[in-house]
């Protein structure tokens, strides 16, 4: 690596792009998108107009577009960032009825969790809207808890929630 780079940003990601290999998200929900592909726009033959009044069983005929959950997360998108930079970026999906093993699991000797250079974790997992699961997997990996290496690491939690 030289360290004759242009300025602090470029030096900070060279650096970043030296040290780490490897990020593991913990979603309970994460989402797989294939990108939409949008063709040629076409003028419909018959156009039909509706006022925003009129209802059809009980529904207003003109409806907004799907709206998005903010608890998710478009995890192809967000992989394939890393992945242009040259780090490997993977998903864990804690199933509701074994959460507490996948903790114990994640962080253990083996864990994925363990051995990653970032864990970034959803605050709410499957429900636990105070971040009980994700608080108690920050705690195993930062005192060494379940065989998890006591090491420096860098841990991000992001979520949705706006009532916290």
């Amino acid at each position: 690596m030289s360290l004759v780079l242009s300025n602090f940003d470029e030096m900070s990601k060279q650096i970043a792009k030296d040290f780490l290999r490897s990020v593991v998200v913990v979603d309970d929900h994460p989402v797989f998108e294939d990108e939409e592909v949008v063709g040629k726009l076409e003028t419909p033959d018959l156009v039909v107009e509706a006022t925003p009044n009129e209802t059809v069983a009980g529904e207003t005929a003109m409806q907004s577009g799907p709206t998005l959950d903010p608890h998710t997360l478009p995890f192809n998108r967000f992989s394939e960032s890393f992945a242009t930079v040259g780090i490997f970026c993977t998903v864990l999906t804690p199933e509701k009825e074994h959460l507490d093993d996948f903790v114990a699991r994640s962080v253990g000797e083996s864990g994925l969790a363990n051995r990653a250079d970032v864990v970034i974790l959803d605050w709410v997992l499957h429900g636990f809207k105070e971040g009980e699961k994700t608080l108690d997997i920050i705690g195993k990996l930062a005192q060494g808890d379940g065989g998890a290496k006591p090491r420096k690491r860098l841990l991000l939690v992001y979520t949705g929630e706006s009532d916290l």
